[in-house]
C-alpha cells in the first residue's frame, strides 16, 4: 500500500491506493496519527 499526504483547498487529505487489511492498517493509522497531532 501507498499513502499521499496533502492539502487541498485547506483540507488535508490521506489517500491510500492498495489494500487496507489487518497487515496494512497500522501503517495507515500511523498516517492520520502523525496529522492529528500537528493540528492540537
Amino acid at each position: 500500500m501507498q499513502i499521499s499526504v496533502y492539502e487541498e483547498n485547506g483540507v488535508n487529505v490521506v489517500a491510500p491506493s492498495g489494500k487496507i487489511d489487518h497487515v496494512t492498517v497500522a501503517e495507515f493509522d500511523g498516517e492520520i496519527t502523525k496529522l492529528m497531532q500537528k493540528k492540537q
